[in-house]
């Protein structure tokens, strides 16, 4: 999550891979180009995010693994998406989804419905897109699988907030919420208070965006997550805008800007 260790995680992972190829291990090379490759998606460089997603399919395959190649073309699907040929991104992610039936994997299956729904969702084809996600959702009732649950639910949340449906999207919110709560996923629960902080900005209640962004903000600040930092300055600053707590608002505006521009630099 913190773009300033970007370079010297490639480093490390290319070195792992000058071993592991040397060795033939060829379970730890796909993993490692999967690793790369989401890297290379945070730093925006599509090509080789793509050239390490293959590549991990590649030794996925040799693996005999179709849980690492549906997660791979999954990976490829999301390349695609950020390029923006939505088509092509629509036939990896069936594919993937292919891979994982066949292996009859709730947690592999539920993955696939959840991207599925994201591309068609992309696409502005809600309701597929909602389809997929409560086919997820119903997958995984009842199962272990709680992180993939919750974030089903930040998907179903995101769409009804698409459609305009505050309760429902609220509802799955929260649901999520307390799931990452009782992971102790600090991660995922930083982010969660940012979507709801996001639909209150929506809903025009700005005290709740100030609540809410500043409960993300305490969880990044503690974990050093730098995009969520970001955001949470900008949500604060939106929200003191409309309070007319001008001072405030601009203290937060620049402490956002100073993050931006962190980041970027980073990522030079």
């Amino acid at each position: 999550s913190d773009p300033r260790n970007y370079d010297r995680a490639l480093t490390q992972y290319a070195q792992g891979l000058k071993v592991c190829e040397k060795q033939q291990y060829n379970a730890i090379n796909a993993s490692l180009h999967m690793s790369i490759a989401e890297l290379y998606i945070a730093q925006q460089i599509y090509p080789l995010a793509m050239e390490n997603f293959n590549r991990a399919q590649d030794y996925f395959r040799l693996t005999r693994s179709l849980a690492g190649e549906s997660q791979a073309l999954q990976g490829v699907s999301k390349v695609f998406l950020k390029m923006g040929e939505k088509e092509e991104a629509l036939a990896s992610a069936r594919n993937a989804l292919s891979k994982a039936e066949k292996l009859g994997d709730v947690r592999e299956v539920a993955n696939s419905f959840n991207h599925m729904g994201e591309v068609h969702e992309r696409m502005g084809d809600l309701d597929q897109a909602f389809s997929f996600f409560s086919q997820s959702k119903d997958l995984l009732d009842g199962t272990d699988h709680k992180d993939v649950l919750g974030k089903t639910f930040w998907e179903l949340g995101a769409l009804y907030s698409l459609k305009g449906d505050f309760q429902n999207a609220l509802e799955n919110y929260i649901k999520s919420l307390w799931i990452f709560k009782s992971l102790n996923d600090k991660y995922s629960e930083s982010q969660t208070y940012l979507l709801l902080a996001s639909l209150y900005l929506k809903e025009k209640d700005y005290r709740q965006v100030e609540n809410l962004a500043s409960q993300s903000l305490k969880i990044s600040a503690e974990n050093a997550f730098l995009f969520q930092l970001k955001e949470a300055y900008k949500l604060m600053s939106d929200a003191g805008m409309q309070l007319e707590d001008y001072k405030t608002a601009l203290t937060n505006y620049r402490r956002y800007s100073n993050m931006k521009d962190s980041i970027f630099n980073a990522n030079l």
